[in-house]
């Protein structure tokens, strides 16, 4: 990735990321011909997630916001509007989200999707050009088999990768009160934001803190005034409901990315995963909170906390893994400018591939993996963080030591 005589310099990163754009592009325009706008029925020919999504629009449009949470008014919502699709699947997110999903109804199916999808494509490309922008991170992010992977859910994970890559480029560059806002969007997703008041705590982001706190109220006290007062104590209920749900292992373990989901696989209870899964997410913190005590709001600071976020929850699945993209592209970005540690580059470059691979052995064995890639970024981010406190990277440091300077290049 460097220009070090490394064989995957930035030259042919550049070529081989635009040849499979134009590869997918074609792809996508061929299916989209022949068994799309072709097809009788495009809902069951996309076979996604998007249907539950679509759905629910519709119910916000009806007035009926609620009753998403009611698990048999939700199938049948779904029933009702996308009878060609096969998977039914009930609703867990927060009211917030309601405020994207009533517009995306208005709209025909393809339409809303790929208008969906775009969106949230755009906002992850737009916060991986802010964060790495002497990088080719855009063309490798759509370059990439595992975004593609991911993005024919019709899920919420690029969205949420949007969202805190954004909130990290922000925090940054030393404009907390955006990031706050961003924060604040991203509470759609809860799971993945469990890291953040600590880590903003640690760093003594107060004012991100701050806006954080104020935005999430601010959007709770929209969604209830604009979806009714009873819509906050069914989406309890509904979490009640999910939670039972993974008690009892009617949710797919073989979707799911944590380490609760391989321990649940081999045998172990609930609670013994569960708690497992907690003493992971315990360590993971305390790193969180050495890095951001130290380092303060940062970029490879955030690309510790976006990789951390991925593992402090049971609850993530395959989609959530384009949050590896925020992380990949900081640390890539700061291998180029300042050296490569040993083994980075061929670590950066598993998991780029790593949603793809995940995917496709929890399918073919029913045995996730997903976590393990999750942990590697973990690691190559941590390590780091670590060599930026010590000094120099060793590849920059033993070229320092080849040739002479006037002044050192150090690694701070």
């Amino acid at each position: 990735m460097g220009g070090d005589g490394y064989w995957l310099d930035r030259r042919r990163l550049t070529v081989c990321s635009r040849l499979c754009v134009a590869l997918y592009l074609a792809a996508l325009l061929s299916w989209l011909a022949a068994d799309v706008w072709l097809a009788e029925a495009p809902v069951t020919t996309l076979r996604n997630d998007f249907a539950g999504f679509w759905s629910v629009g519709h119910l916000v449009l009806d007035g009926r916001a609620s009753e998403a949470y009611h698990p048999d008014l939700a199938l049948a919502a779904q029933a009702a509007y996308v009878p060609e699709h096969e998977v039914r699947l009930p609703w867990f997110y927060p009211p917030q989200l309601f405020f994207l999903l009533a517009p995306l109804a208005a709209l025909s199916y393809l339409a809303a999707f790929f208008l969906w999808s775009g969106a949230c494509l755009f906002g992850l490309a737009w916060s991986l050009r802010a964060l790495a922008p002497e990088t080719p991170a855009v063309a490798l992010l759509l370059a990439s088999p595992g975004l593609i992977w991911i993005l024919r859910f019709g899920q919420t994970g690029v969205l949420a990768a949007a969202l805190l890559g954004g909130a990290v480029f922000l925090m940054a560059r030393g404009r907390p009160l955006r990031a706050g806002l961003l924060i604040g969007l991203l509470t759609f997703k809860p799971q993945l934001g469990l890291l953040l008041p600590f880590a903003l705590v640690a760093g003594k982001e107060w004012r991100a803190f701050a806006a954080a706190a104020f935005a999430t109220l601010g959007i709770a006290g929209a969604s209830t005034l604009a979806f009714g007062c009873d819509v906050w104590p069914r989406f309890l209920a509904a979490m009640d409901i999910a939670f039972t749900l993974q008690a009892d292992g009617s949710l797919p373990h073989d979707q799911m990315v944590s380490l609760y989901a391989p321990l649940r696989v081999l045998g172990l209870g609930h609670a013994p995963a569960v708690a497992l899964q907690a003493l992971l997410g315990v360590a993971v913190l305390a790193v969180v909170l050495r890095v951001w005590r130290r380092m303060g709001a940062s970029l490879l600071s955030g690309a510790v906390l976006a990789a951390g976020s991925l593992l402090v929850s049971p609850h993530v699945l395959g989609y959530d893994l384009v949050v590896f993209a925020p992380a990949i592209a900081i640390l890539a970005a700061d291998g180029l400018a300042r050296g490569w540690l040993r083994g980075e580059r061929e670590g950066l470059i598993l998991l780029w591939f790593w949603p793809l691979f995940a995917g496709v052995i929890a399918e073919l064995t029913g045995f996730p993996v997903g976590v393990a890639g999750s942990l590697l970024l973990f690691a190559l981010a941590a390590r780091r963080c670590r060599a930026a406190a010590r000094g120099p990277a060793p590849e920059r440091a033993a070229a320092d030591r080849r040739r002479p300077r006037t002044a050192p290049a150090p690694f701070p």
